[in-house]
């Protein structure tokens, strides 16, 4: 008869792994991490109330798929399925990020969908971290000299749609000036919060960079808003 604790005694112990411990501590990584985990920290408005949802709690947090993003820009990998073979190489930093966890190109995908603000807003979060610790400045300019022939690009037009929406917003704008001061607090100082969250949403939702600049420019002045008034009815008339 086989004693079966004379073999226990014998037995190794498995510890598990935990993500990170073989990385250096100077490693960008950590730092990707902290700047996430700060901008979601002070702006924690952006998130999701989870607790207003139904059904089952999510596989991956916000943190960790932001934050993988993040680190495959770094690492010069933008696409979905570039991310997901990434993970089947087993990178240590990839494990840290995510926690051992490995999303699929589809659930990527989909944060990438449901959370462009987040994604754009982080990007400004970064470039004012840059500048308050004087990490970004503005002295220097690279032009690039190459010489290119082309048609005015598709991605530089604005829309109809987009025009009609900008009208219904200034006249809204002229009857609200707490709305009018919320607005102007986003585009023009570069302030968001949760009095102006919901709004600044449903603005970037329906318009595209180039009705954005267009909108920037006539909060500044009534001089820049009248400008921008004149040149959407010339544009009007002619449809």
């Amino acid at each position: 008869m086989v004693n079966a604790a004379k073999y226990r005694e014998i037995q190794s112990n498995f510890v598990l792994n935990v993500p990170g411990e073989n990385l250096n501590h100077d490693n960008p990584v950590f730092l990707v991490e902290w700047i996430i985990q700060s901008f979601l920290s002070e702006n924690s408005f952006l998130l999701p109330n989870e607790e207003t949802k139904r059904g089952r709690p999510k596989t991956y947090q916000t943190d960790e798929l932001l934050s993988f993003i993040v680190w495959g820009v770094l690492n010069g990998i933008t696409s979905c399925r570039g991310l997901e073979n990434w993970l089947k190489n087993n990178d240590e930093t990839c494990n840290y990020i995510l926690n051992n966890k490995n999303p699929s190109k589809s659930t990527i995908a989909r944060f990438y969908s449901t959370n462009m603000f987040l994604i754009d807003e982080l990007f400004r979060y970064t470039v004012n971290l840059g500048i308050k610790y004087d990490l970004v400045g503005c002295n220097h300019v690279t032009i690039d000299g190459t010489i290119l022939k082309a048609n005015a690009s598709n991605f530089r037009l604005i829309k109809i749609d987009e025009l009609e929406y900008l009208e219904n917003l200034i006249d809204e704008l002229e009857k609200d000036e707490y709305l009018l001061f919320e607005i102007r607090k986003y585009f023009l100082k570069d302030v968001l919060n949760e009095k102006n969250y919901n709004i600044i949403l449903q603005i970037k939702n329906k318009l595209k960079k180039e009705a954005l600049n267009l909108l920037t420019k006539l909060l500044m002045s009534k001089q820049e808003k009248t400008v921008c008034i004149r040149f959407y009815c010339l544009f009007k008339g002619q449809l």
